[in-house]
């Protein structure tokens, strides 16, 4: 099959975890004049998604009698090896999953191709801002994902407004860091610990190096090895370290914001349906506070992050490769069962389908980013990443060391 021979070339047969969508008979390939086999590589955490994504291509194969989609599932500890190994062997398959974090890595270096112009009005319409933006490098969409995570400030609304907080709740585009922590002093005060929010990323902490990457990089277009030891991502750091002698912060309390003993919590956005259902109205989104003085609304309401789906430069079928990936998006049957999932679907039919928030308010404050969706031209390796992450550990332990970061 060609799907294998091109895997063949970069990854033995026996690392493969799951093969279906196999190639049909010359026979019958012989009898479709515009018939396309379309290559997919892909990735998962766990037999729950494989089992999912199984599903929606054998029911788009069933489906479609010109388009066939041959999917192979990767270890997840071996993909990123096997892409670069293909990239370099123009091997590449005709889609891959990227993660949201390689998108302008991927792009700069031209193993994905631009999918803007190959989309339907419809399905560009129907996606989320901040989807949209986290596929996006240097004007162009080079990927676009089902669903998608990230990080979000969560707040208790009675805490809020006994702490004079009303404005926080009206959602504005952007918040002052010193009116961020002007709220932390008054919380502070009513709370009988101190203990204002809730860091419950200490496991998520390269999301939360993303957040602070971004705002700077999107604040000012340097270098990215100027970023990483920037004298603003340092102060950034020590910001929230002195949270953390001060006693604001705590990490991964479990159930502090459900039981009230919390004012704040810095969370997944997919602990919202659980969140919301136990605390009702009494649940509020804020933004996030901008740690650069110069950075706009873009990163402000919440960090997204995710996987999706990117063309690569192999794809001689561009329009049967976007046939599939839109699926995803349309398809009744897909939506459902992509409406499965814990995590925020990417577009706005499919939230309201399967009500995800419990209303538009929330739906706006997530979508509400104000910005061209196309407007990145940075480029954050994943290494700038993870360059930040153990300081960011240390920050919210209130343990930020000055001698690493002055």
């Amino acid at each position: 099959m060609h799907v294998l021979k091109r895997l063949l070339k970069v990854l033995p047969l026996v690392f493969l975890m799951l093969l279906f969508g196999c190639d049909i008979s010359p026979e019958v390939r012989a009898q479709k004049a515009f018939y396309s086999e379309i290559d997919l590589w892909a990735h998962f955490s766990t037999e729950a998604e494989v089992k999912v994504f199984q599903a929606q291509v054998n029911y788009f194969n069933q489906q479609h009698d010109l388009v066939r989609i041959n999917a192979v599932v990767i270890p997840s500890e071996t993909y990123q090896k096997t892409i670069k190994d293909a990239a370099l062997e123009n091997a590449l398959p005709d889609i891959i999953a990227v993660n949201s974090n390689y998108v302008s890595l991927y792009a700069d270096q031209k193993f994905i191709i631009p999918m803007d112009k190959f989309l339907t009005d419809s399905t560009r319409n129907d996606l989320l801002v901040p989807v949209l933006n986290q596929g996006a490098f240097n004007g162009r969409l080079y990927m676009v994902s089902p669903e998608t995570s990230g990080l979000v400030l969560y707040a208790n609304k009675e805490k809020l407004l006994a702490s004079g907080g009303s404005s926080f709740i009206e959602q504005p585009e952007y918040i002052n860091l010193d009116d961020f922590e002007g709220l932390f002093d008054r919380l502070a005060k009513l709370d009988d610990d101190g203990v204002v929010m809730d860091m419950n990323v200490l496991d998520y902490n390269n999301w939360a190096a993303q957040m602070l990457l971004s705002q700077l990089s999107e604040s000012s277009l340097m270098p990215i090895d100027d970023i990483t030891g920037s004298s603003s991502i340092k102060k950034a750091l020590l910001k929230i370290s002195s949270w953390g002698e001060k006693g604001y912060l705590s990490t991964n309390v479990a159930n502090a914001l459900l039981n009230g003993d919390i004012a704040l919590s810095w969370s997944l956005l997919s602990d919202y349906p659980e969140l919301k259902k136990s605390m009702g109205e009494n649940l509020v989104m804020i933004p996030f506070p901008g740690f650069f003085s110069d950075v706009g609304s873009k990163y402000s309401h919440s960090v997204t992050r995710g996987w999706g789906w990117s063309v690569t430069k192999q794809c001689d079928d561009v329009q049967a490769a976007m046939r599939f990936i839109e699926y995803i998006f349309q398809n009744k049957k897909s939506i459902e069962i992509n409406g499965g999932s814990k995590l925020m679907p990417a577009t706005l039919k499919t939230l309201k389908k399967v009500n995800y928030f419990t209303s538009d308010r929330e739906i706006n404050f997530i979508n509400n980013q104000n910005v061209d969706s196309s407007s990145n031209s940075y480029k954050i390796p994943p290494d700038a990443y993870f360059s930040v992450q153990t300081e960011y550990i240390n920050a919210i332990k209130g343990k930020a060391s000055s001698s690493r970061l002055h």
